[in-house]
Order: structure tokens, then sequence, then C-alpha cells
């Protein structure tokens, strides 16, 4: 008793830690076994999934899940391969349909079926003489794009000095008639400043001599400033102006267009031939989007009213100033490998890396510092010198010539009204795979002295004889680049039509598709090599032919 009465306090601290201690051993023992289930269930699950990663058979859970992914992504491959093979159909389809390849009448049986220019049959060029008809068949081509846009011209100055002759005598007959002295008082000539293509009417007149009387000045000009009433010849210039802007949609010539097979006395090489075929086709397309273009604007302006004129006057393309094709766009020395600084046989001034600022910088790294060359471009559109090439910086689409497209680069210049810019833009997109690269924008005249030719001489004291109407108007410069299937131009191996004829024969030379192969040979298709290799000819990039300027 003694003891229990001096340890008292210790066994009731005994005694209550061993209740507490009971009481809590009761209360966790279902939440640990509650826990324990939990991530039981979860280091199942864990297990299962980590065999399905390790591709471990689970029975039959496992294989139920496995065919429903599988079937569903092989259902997603083959609509998708089927979506792709309907858009390559439909794209060869319109280049079949779109993109004719030139034809002659057979010399021996006029009334007989057309000969197609490609695929080049040697025998039967050579029977036939098809390639002394090919430059005339061209230019009639070419110049009947250039009929289909309604073309006029500004008036020459020998048409001017015959109606201010004409002019001139109807006014001395009316002075005579009047009793009127025939010989005007002399005016002192004055240069004339060069007319405003955004204001109407004559450009400002001549002022008439200190102290002459009002009544030989003419009219009042401004507050009291007396002017000299117009010579013969500055109505002649403004009646005739208008006259011939009304003859026609469009200011164009034969010099607006890209004319490359000039003669026909040269003897013109198989690749020559392909790049004059392309460079039509790039210019049917451009031709289009101007047509369709100056139609909308013209539709637009009878349903609401407010067509006020007719020729030039109402066309949103007022004058198309000049179209170059420079050619299929390779990446020289391959896609593989570094691009080489200079390409033997190229013109003198083009050699060498590309100079900063052409196309995308032409820098020292960064997407602009790569380098591409024109294949097949003659640049400026008039000799024979083809099969030319030329270093650029590469554009910011980074397309080259591969084994699914071909890639052609091309310019042309114009005057539009400024709210037809982007309709151009659009119809020109909606003729094939065209893109937009580079646009430039300027008043009227401020590119041609430094990209385009004068199609037409100046009037003395720098008017031009070109007039646009009232509607505010811009010079624009518009490089693109369209695409064209491999499929369609180099051909399809496979026979696809009836009797197992070639329904996509190769349209594109042996010749030409060497040019391609010897600057960059990843762009050939297998189908391609074969062609080479029947011909014995090298593959790689081991120089090229020709001369000239190739780009812009």
């Amino acid at each position: 008793m003694n003891f229990v009465k001096q340890n008292l306090f210790l066994i009731c601290m005994l005694g209550v830690v061993l209740v507490i201690g009971g009481v809590l051993l009761a209360l966790a023992g279902p939440a640990h076994k509650q826990a324990r289930s939990h991530v039981e269930v979860r280091t199942r699950l864990s297990a299962q999934l980590a065999s399905l990663t390790r591709g471990e058979g689970l029975g039959a859970e496992r294989v139920r899940v496995n065919k429903k992914v599988v079937e569903a992504a092989r259902h997603r491959v083959i609509k998708t391969r089927e979506e792709y093979a309907e858009v390559v159909r439909r794209a060869l389809e319109r280049n079949r349909a779109h993109y004719r390849v030139l034809s002659f009448a057979d010399p021996d049986n006029p009334s007989g079926p057309r000969l197609p220019a490609f695929p080049v049959n040697s025998q039967l060029y050579q029977r036939k003489g098809l390639r002394l008809l090919f430059p005339t068949e061209y230019r009639n081509r070419v110049l009947a794009l250039l009929a289909s846009m309604k073309p006029t011209s500004p008036p020459t100055l020998e048409e001017i000095k015959e109606q201010a002759s004409v002019i001139a005598d109807k006014e001395r007959l009316k002075a005579e008639a009047n009793g009127r002295p025939t010989t005007p008082r002399p005016t002192p000539a004055r240069p004339t400043p060069p007319a405003s293509r955004f204001l109407v009417g004559p450009p400002p007149p001549r002022m008439a001599e200190p102290g002459a009387p009002l009544a030989a000045a003419g009219q009042l000009r401004g507050q009291g400033q007396p002017r000299a009433p117009m010579t013969p010849e500055e109505k002649a210039r403004l009646t005739l102006m208008l006259a011939k802007a009304r003859l026609g949609d469009i200011y164009a010539d034969g010099n607006s267009m890209h004319m490359v097979l000039v003669s026909d006395r040269v003897n013109y090489t198989n690749d020559m031939l392909w790049m004059a075929q392309v460079s039509l086709w790039v210019q049917q397309d451009i031709v289009a989007a101007i047509n369709r273009t100056n139609r909308e604007v013209l539709q637009r302006q009878e349903l609401s009213g407010r067509k006020r004129d007719k020729g030039v006057l109402a066309s949103a393309v007022k004058r198309l100033l000049k179209i170059r094709v420079f050619g299929y766009v390779v990446t020289p020395g391959g896609t593989e490998g570094p691009p080489r600084t200079g390409a033997p046989g190229g013109a003198a001034g083009h050699r060498g890396e590309v100079p900063p600022g052409r196309m995308g910088g032409g820098g020292a790294g960064g997407m602009g510092s790569r380098t591409l060359m024109f294949v097949g471009g003659i640049g400026g559109g008039s000799g024979p010198g083809m099969g030319a090439n030329s270093l650029r910086a590469a554009p910011l689409s980074q397309r080259v010539c591969n084994k699914l497209y071909d890639v052609v680069q091309y310019q042309f210049s114009a005057v539009v009204s400024s709210s037809a810019l982007l309709r151009l833009y659009r119809n020109l997109l909606l003729q094939n795979y065209h893109t937009i690269l580079d646009v430039k924008v300027g008043r009227p005249g401020q590119q041609q002295g430094r990209m385009m030719e004068r199609v037409r001489p100046s009037q003395p004291g720098g008017t031009e004889l070109y007039y646009y109407g009232t509607d505010p108007v811009v010079e624009v410069t518009i490089t693109g680049e369209l695409l064209l299937l491999t499929d369609w131009t180099r051909g399809r191996s496979e026979p696809d039509g009836p009797s197992g004829q070639k329904k996509y024969p190769p349209l594109m030379p042996v010749d030409f598709l060497h040019l391609i192969a010897r600057s960059d040979p990843s762009a050939l298709r297998d189908e391609d090599l074969q062609r080479l290799k029947e011909r014995g000819l090298e593959v790689g990039p081991t120089g090229y032919r020709g001369g000239g300027v190739g780009g812009p």
C-alpha cells in the first residue's frame, strides 16, 4: 500500500497513457486498412499502365483497348491519304485543263489534229520542222494574250502634229469667216510643267506676255491672272490623249510582255523552248488576273450607277509596264550542302555572294542568308541567251524546286487605281498556286527609271502622253512565284490512262531537267534520275551553260 501511495501519480499517468494509446489504436486501424486498399488499387493501375507501355499482354481487356486505338489510327491515316490524293488529282486536272502546251498545225495535214510541242519528239520535230515553227506560234500566243486585254496606246508625236495642223486650219478658216486677223499675236514660249496624273483637264497654262491686253490673253485664271489661249498643239495633245484612252481598256503593247523567242532564224534548244512555254503560262495567269480585275470593277460601276466613262478611264488596271519571268528557283550546290559562291557560265556581275538588301538581305546568318539561283530565265526578255543563272538571296517563302513542285519566280509592274490593289492581289492568287513575295508601290513613273523600260517616248517638256482619268493611281511592282506540280511538268512513271497510256507524260525536256540536276540533285525524283540515266547525263553541281542576266 505504501508503494502504491508513494507512486500513485505515476501509476495514474501510466494508466492514462495506456487508455489513450488503446483508443488511438482502435481509431487508426480502419483508416490504415482503407489507405492500404487505395494504395493497392493505384499500384495495380500503375502496373497495368506500365505493361501497356511495354507492350505486354493483360488479357482480353488489353486486346479490346488496342483494337480500338489501332482501328481509329488506321482510319485516320486512310482518310488523310485519300484527301491528299484528291487534292493532287484536282490540282493535276486543273493544270492539265488550264496550262495547255503549244501546238502546231501539221504541215502535211493542216486540217488534221494539231501537233503538241511537249513532250519533245526529236524525230517529229526534225521531220515536220517544228523547231522553226515554235517561235512564230509562241509570239502569236503572247500577242493573243495582249489582245485579250483590249490594249491601247498613247498618241505619238506625229499624230499630235497632224491633229494640230488640222486644228490650226479650222481655226484659220473660222477666223477668216468672222473677219478676224489670222495671224495671232506671238507669245513667248514658256516651259510647260509636267502634268499631274491626279488632275483633270489640261496642264497648267502658259501665262500671257506682260502688258498684253486681256482680249489677247483669253480667259482669266485665278484672281485676275491672265492666261494665253491654248495652242493647236496643246489642243491636239489633250484631244488625242482622251480619245486614245477611250479606245482600249489598258495601256499596253508588245514591249509590255515577256517575249523571249524573238528570231525565226535561231535554232533554239529544248530547254529554251520549255522556258518559253513556262513564261507563257505565267503571263497567262497575270493577264487573266488583270482582265478579271477590270471586269469586276466595271461591273461594280454599272451596278452602282457610277459609270462615268469608258476605256482606260473606267479600268482598274490602267497600264501594264512590263512582265518578266526570272526562271526556276533552285539551291546552288544542292539543299544538303553549303551554297556555292559562284556559278560557271554565269553573267558578269552576278557571281559571288548576294549583295545585302536584295530580296531577303543576304547577310551573314538568319533566314535571309540562304542563297538561291534562277535557272532558265533570261532577265530582259530579248535575245536568244537562255539557260542563264544568277545568284540571289532567298525570298521569305524559302521555296525552291523539289520533288513535289517546281518554283518559277516572276515580276510585273503596272499602273493601278489605288482602290483596286487588293482586288488585283486576290485575283492573281486565285489563278493557281501563286504567292506574292514582294510589293513595291509608288507614284507613277517613280519606279520605271530604276526597274522597267520606258515603253513610250515622253512629250518634250517632260509631260508623258498617258491619261489615266480622275481616280488616284499608283505604280505597283509585284514579285511572285508560281508552283508547278512535278507530276504535271515532269510526268508520272506509272500508266494511268486507257490501254496503259500515260495520262501525265513528262512535258519537261531532259535538257532542262539536267539544268536543275546540275545545281540541286535532291530536287529530282526517282523517275527524273532514270530519265537522265537513260540519256547518259551526269547529275551533280558541276556548273551551268549559257549566260545573260537571270534575275531582277
